[in-house]
């Protein structure tokens, strides 16, 4: 039923990660008697329920994201490409900009105008595309509110808590599993 994703060499920390099944769009959103309000008194719990749900509803989570992404992609595709593009263009310059790469490196200190110009052209870019950054990060972090609010108040079922027994044990692993060790977040902590 797992897939295994990342088996060449170049995918590094997410190799040997397994994807977990696709859950059934009524045990995911349609039960109404398994939703309740988050427990705001008790962080520790409110924080393994978020946790152990988007563990147990990742697939799920990363097909939602992926269908808003198209969706937006489509309907306003050229502000999508422009805003994309601004963010892709910043970054790079910010990366050429500060990494220890010895040969960029070696390049920024024999041509600093050229960094400068590099930097100072992306900056206006930047600018110049704010709209269109704005629309991409709306489209990118309004399916990640929308994961973390249905997260904060669907309650875990005994398949939930089967299922992420295995990845807290450390023996499988996920993609959200590994996405939120990166966060900081302490997955096999939880209860």
């Amino acid at each position: 039923m797992s897939q295994y994703v990342g088996s060449s060499s170049n995918s590094g920390y997410f190799r040997n990660v397994e994807l977990p099944p696709f859950r059934p769009f009524e045990d995911w959103l349609l039960r109404s008697n398994r939703y309740e309000m988050p427990p705001m008194n008790d962080l520790m719990r409110w924080n393994n329920r978020i946790v152990s749900n988007l563990l147990y509803y990742q697939t799920n989570y990363f097909v939602f994201l992926l269908a808003i992404v198209l969706i937006e992609g489509l309907f306003a595709a050229q502000s999508f490409v422009c805003g994309m593009s601004a963010v892709l263009f910043a970054g790079a310059v910010i990366y050429g900009s500060i990494t220890s790469n010895p040969d960029i490196v070696n390049m920024r200190r024999d041509h600093p105008f050229v960094t400068l110009g590099l930097i100072v052209i992306s900056v206006y870019y930047f600018i110049m595309m704010l709209p269109h950054v704005f629309l991409v990060t709306f489209c990118l972090l309004f399916p990640v509110l929308i994961m973390f609010i249905h997260a904060s108040i669907r309650l875990r079922n005994i398949n939930n808590k089967f299922s992420n027994a295995a990845e807290k044990s450390g023996l499988k692993t996920t993609v959200m599993g590994r996405i939120l060790t990166l966060c900081g977040v302490n997955v096999r902590a939880t209860d």
